[in-house]
């Protein structure tokens, strides 16, 4: 290629370039499209919005909409009144706006959006009007700060749940009788949770079903309340310290365990399990509608374990969990 077909060559990319429309451009590059917005909303003072007559600006709000209000505002373009015209999909947070009349300078909107009531100013300026805007929560953007804030080392030692023995049998006696003492004692059950459900894991010849799902998330925990049979016609026994929950495809070991160890034959008895943290003794945040299931460790034919309550605790080091035994 010669300088001369270089240079037709960079003059015709140049054209091209010139050619393609404003929009696209800014969205290549690192500049925002001005008709693409984002503002946060706010209850206590009147939020500008600019429309236009040419075109429809859609707003999203961050939940449903139950009313729009505003004089002048309609639904029907044919309306002779009618200043703004607007219309939004039911249980939905879109909103569409859109000026009548070209000789409006502002007009004013109210959108009650669940117990939040939101005053706009409608501007008419089709060089600075927007075609979408996204309506961003307060509480949205206080909350993506935090999570951005740099944590501290102490910070996130104080974060991780306190494995104790005698918390995690008072958690345990607490799911066990909370339908008298919820409303007794409300400062134990700070966020708590409770949820009925019918969860089997079955074997050849046991069963485990959990019951009841109980959450107290100040100590990150989960009580799991249900009942073990023996399908079989002889006696089994095993190792309650070894019982795991499952939830989904992860597995969770048990932080305290309240359980027989040694069945008769065709024998029911009730459990109890309580769940602390995640495996590296972080929080797990679990929740009562998770499809929790307890699953029982090898059956053990020879060697019949007593009734006894077992716990696991963070070693010394913090990371490794240890089981602990205690007989009764």
């Amino acid at each position: 290629m010669n300088l001369r077909q270089l240079y037709l060559t960079y003059v015709a990319a140049a054209f091209a370039w010139m050619a393609v429309p404003s929009g696209y451009a800014q969205n290549a590059g690192e500049n925002p499209d001005s008709r693409v917005q984002e503002v946060i909303l706010n209850s206590r003072s009147v939020i500008p919005i600019v429309l236009s007559e040419g075109h429809v600006t859609t707003l999203l709000f961050p939940r449903p909409i139950t009313s729009v209000v505003g004089y002048g505002m309609t639904r029907d373009p044919g309306v002779e009144d009618g200043w703004i015209q607007y219309d939004h999909p039911v249980d939905s947070g879109i909103l569409t706006l859109r000026i009548l009349k070209s000789d409006l300078i502002k007009a004013y909107m109210t959108v009650l959006v669940s117990d939040d009531l939101y005053d706009f100013e409608l501007n008419n300026d089709p060089l600075k009007s927007a075609l979408s805007i996204k309506l961003i929560d307060p509480a949205t953007v206080q909350a993506q700060r935090q999570v951005a804030r740099e944590v501290t080392p102490e910070e996130v030692k104080a974060s991780r749940p306190v494995y104790d023995p005698t918390r995690l049998h008072s958690l345990l006696g607490l799911a066990k009788n909370s339908g008298f003492l919820r409303d007794r004692d409300s400062s134990d059950y700070q966020g708590y949770e409770v949820r009925q459900v019918a969860n089997i894991s079955d074997y050849d010849n046991a069963a485990a079903t959990v019951r009841e799902v109980h959450r107290f998330p100040a100590d990150d925990a989960i009580v799991l309340l249900g009942e073990l049979t023996n399908k079989s016609g002889r006696p089994i026994s095993f190792n309650p310290a070894a019982m795991t929950v499952a939830v989904g495809d992860r597995q969770y070991p048990t932080a305290f365990v309240d359980c027989v160890g040694k069945l008769t034959a065709n024998q029911t008895v009730n459990f109890g399990v309580v769940v602390q943290g995640d495996i590296d003794s972080t929080r797990a945040h679990l929740s009562v509608r998770n499809a929790f299931r307890v699953l029982l460790p090898q059956f053990d034919k020879k060697t019949p374990i007593a009734r006894r309550r077992s716990y696991r605790r963070n070693s010394s080091s913090g990371k490794e969990i240890v089981p602990s035994q205690f007989r009764r």
